[in-house]
């Protein structure tokens, strides 16, 4: 059976191109966002201890275990019932997921670290908890979040999108679309990269604008090995400074 024409498959790439950056964070962020805003009032900057575990059920999984799609029921009590309700979604054959540490630091680099002090303040949330005035480093330094206030959620949430990745993420992707109609599912798989070019703490210029190595905030882009149709297809994206 012939698959469907070169052009219709390259246009789909395209779609299943921007929905592998969409799904970045988005997936994790409707939950931070929610989790911040349950959470009690607290002083500003209070963070748990470094590997201070909270109390879980006897079989939840300790620190270095790895685990399967095989032990999924080891992750119940650390997932929250949405996510756990539609963990088909989330979690597939295949994975393999290795427990860290609780409330671990992961040391930032003197570079991240330094812009995140320098241009503390200025960075600055609208209406529609849109970012502006962002520069360099991190939005939002931990200590200067009320998390009794209405966009806190917002705020650590760009803290998530902007954290340092260094020139930028990258890895493998697996992206089922399910059809409204009669019809099999269909998996993507394929690896992706984004190379951020600009609001990079390491090419900071001298002055207050933004550091960027070209024209673009970031350039991005990936191919595909599965479907057989779409396999050696590529793409790639830019996004224009602001």
């Amino acid at each position: 059976m012939r698959g469907p024409p070169r052009a219709k498959v390259i246009e789909s790439a395209r779609e299943v191109g921007s929905r592998v950056l969409r799904s970045r964070c988005s997936r994790a962020l409707p939950w931070l966002v929610a989790l911040v805003s349950l959470a009690a009032p607290a002083q500003a900057g209070e963070l748990p201890r470094e590997h201070a575990c909270p109390e879980l059920a006897a079989a939840a999984p300790s620190e270095g275990i790895v685990l399967t799609r095989a032990d999924l029921l080891r992750l119940s009590a650390l997932l929250p019932p949405e996510v756990w309700r539609h963990r088909d979604v989330f979690f597939h054959d295949g994975m393999r997921m290795v427990i860290g540490a609780c409330h671990r630091r992961y040391p930032q680099p003197g570079a991240y670290q330094r812009a995140t002090e320098r241009f503390a303040g200025r960075a600055r949330l609208d209406g529609d908890a849109n970012l502006a005035g962002y520069t360099a480093g991190l939005p939002f330094p931990a200590q200067s979040i009320d998390l009794a206030a209405s966009d806190a959620g917002a705020r650590w949430a760009w803290n998530c999108e902007l954290r340092h990745r260094g020139a930028g993420p990258g890895g493998r992707f697996r992206i089922t679309d399910l059809p409204g109609g009669a019809g099999d599912a269909q998996t993507s798989q394929g690896s992706w990269f984004q190379v951020l070019t600009a609001y990079r703490a390491d090419i900071v210029s001298d002055g207050d604008r933004p550091g960027a190595a070209g024209p673009a905030a970031w350039v991005a882009g990936g191919r595909f090995t599965e479907p057989a149709d779409a396999r050696g297809v590529a793409w790639q994206q830019t996004r224009a400074l602001a």
